[in-house]
């Protein structure tokens, strides 16, 4: 793909027809994620040492929201992509200048919210385990280096 052409996908303002084909990509590649940690599971004995028995559960977890999310996702866009009729209500529902508001807002606050409850959670969990206090705090830090690489990207691109 040129890179004219993902930066309009991944800005959304390619054709709705190519967004959601590009979203129905990256839902194969969540799946594949998610069953490539199920396969985790079985080849963990030899080769990872039991690293991925102490968290096993998180893996499962997280393999099957991937999977679910990935499936339902998909069923929706090729839903979407086959009836004319519901691409064009979806289509006027997300170029809704209210709903677009909404979605800013909520995703704002919610981006603010977990940003203080994290570090929250971080500063609380230091003085026990050093270790999840970190875990924390670099995610929230990872956080913030994402949103300021896509602001900068939305900024030159926008």
């Amino acid at each position: 793909m040129k890179r004219n052409k993902v930066i309009k996908l991944l800005t959304g303002r390619a054709e709705l027809r190519e967004q959601l084909i590009f979203k129905n990509r990256v839902c194969v590649v969540l799946i594949v994620m998610g069953i490539f940690f199920y396969m985790l599971k079985f080849f963990d004995a030899a080769e990872f040492n039991g690293l991925i028995g102490k968290g096993e559960y998180i893996y499962n977890g997280a393999a099957s929201c991937f999977i679910i999310i990935g499936i339902v996702r998909i069923l929706r866009n090729f839903r979407l992509l086959k009836n004319e009729d519901l691409l064009k209500r979806y289509e006027i529902a997300i170029n809704d200048e209210r709903n677009i508001n909404i979605q800013k807002c909520a995703l704002s606050n919610a981006v603010i919210a977990y940003t203080w409850l994290g570090f929250l959670a971080g500063l609380a969990a230091a003085p026990f385990n050093e270790a999840v206090a970190c875990t924390i705090l670099y995610s929230i830090c990872s956080l913030l280096i994402i949103y300021m690489m896509f602001s900068f990207i939305f900024n030159k691109t926008m």
